[in-house]
């Protein structure tokens, strides 16, 4: 791990500073044009969490990651999409729901950077992924709070732990949302963001 987290640090880049902060389709689109990695929810835990690398880059929260993600209301089972109006931009973020996944309850659907396409088409932005690419994560918390982070994505899941534990995170969500998740501080994992929000964004170079 301290391997990846060390060649992060020599591709870490900041594309676009808090100050001027973006909506999440124009970061998207400064990524693809500059042809950069939007960092994942894990990279930015890993960066943030476990080391002091932000500090080098004076990284002022909060920031965007490139961890597109979709979940309904608690108990509720996902149904062939999950869909989200952005109450500034008045776009609708819409998540089609792979037969595969339909059905799952207390579950958060999450796919990394580069491996989703944005489309518009009109007034909505539909989310386009394989499901290959997609991961259920099962177990989402029902309400924000402090919960253990999963292993793969360090998306929080419904394990209490020890306050002091180093795998603990906080974590903010709504009734359902569609959006990227967003970090505001080192430990905290923003599932309720509104995409028009205007974050920095955090890269690495493509490989």
């Amino acid at each position: 791990m301290q391997k990846q987290i060390e060649a992060s640090e020599k591709n870490l880049k900041i594309l676009v500073p808090y100050k001027d902060g973006v909506s999440f389709d124009k970061a998207f689109q400064l990524a693809k044009e500059k042809k950069k990695i939007i960092i994942s929810n894990k990279l930015a835990d890993k960066v943030l969490a476990e080391t002091d690398i932000w500090k080098k880059y004076n990284i002022v929260f909060p920031i965007w990651t490139g961890t597109m993600t979709a979940y309904v209301e608690p108990n509720r089972r996902l149904g062939s999409a999950v869909e989200y109006e952005d109450p500034d931009s008045k776009l609708i973020w819409t998540f089609p729901v792979p037969i595969g996944f339909v059905g799952l309850k207390n579950t958060i659907l999450a796919v990394e950077y580069p491996d989703y396409d944005l489309i518009k088409d009109g007034n909505r932005i539909v989310i386009r992924a394989g499901e290959n690419k997609i991961i259920p994560v099962e177990n989402f918390p029902k309400e924000s709070g402090w919960y253990k982070r999963s292993d793969i994505t360090r998306i929080p899941i419904n394990i209490k732990i020890d306050l002091e534990s180093s795998e603990i995170r906080y974590l903010y969500r709504t009734q359902k949302a569609v959006g990227p998740l967003a970090r505001c501080d080192r430990r905290s994992i923003y599932a309720n963001g509104r995409p028009s929000d205007g974050l920095g964004v955090l890269v690495v170079n493509r490989e």
